[in-house]
């Protein structure tokens, strides 16, 4: 089905309209890209909009008073959330896991610190750190110390009167960027 698909000068392209009921409780609306079979492996095809042509794909109701349900795995190369002037506009979320190791016991008012490899983390951008297991009084804090390097701080804050010791385990780096 194409409406209008052309690129000669000053042409104007077409608009099609599908509607699925109308009243009270409206229709359903589906496209099936269907599922074909090849080996004992399911294979299924792919629905595609506006990848070539559109400037905007709309999905859902602009009233917000909607939801727009996405099963699958969902990518999305640079998104905005909220209409404010200020809403920024994602183009990087990386993560990555350290290995599982031990962090050195930590005496009151020290630190520990370790930097973590994160291909395409540049500085500016925001980091985020967690650990796979509770952290009790001590806080972790981390940014962008250079291109693809990370660097993780475990802190013992000075109030605290205990030498604190971390179970082994793993790291947890995220890393976001706007354009």
């Amino acid at each position: 089905l194409t409406a209008g698909k052309t690129t000669a000068s000053g042409a104007v392209g077409g608009d099609v309209t599908v509607t699925a009921g109308q009243g009270d409780t409206g229709g359903d609306l589906i496209l099936d890209a269907g599922q074909g079979t090849s080996v004992g492996v399911a294979y299924t095809g792919n629905v595609t909009v506006g990848v070539d042509n559109a400037a905007t794909v709309l999905v859902g109701r602009s009233a917000n008073d909607g939801r727009v349900l996405l099963s699958g795995m969902v990518e999305a190369f640079t998104f905005k959330i909220g209409r404010q002037d200020h809403s920024g506009l994602i183009d990087k979320h990386l993560r990555v896991d350290t290995s599982a190791f031990t962090v050195p016991l930590l005496y009151p008012s020290s630190k520990y610190g370790f930097s973590v490899n994160v291909p395409g983390v540049a500085l500016g951008d925001i980091v985020q750190v967690s650990f796979s297991s509770s952290i009790g009084e001590l806080y972790l804090t981390a940014h962008a110390s250079a291109a693809d390097t990370v660097r993780v701080t475990v802190h013992n804050p000075g109030h605290n009167v205990e030498a604190e010791q971390l179970p082994e385990g793993v790291f947890t780096v995220v890393c976001t960027g706007y354009v």
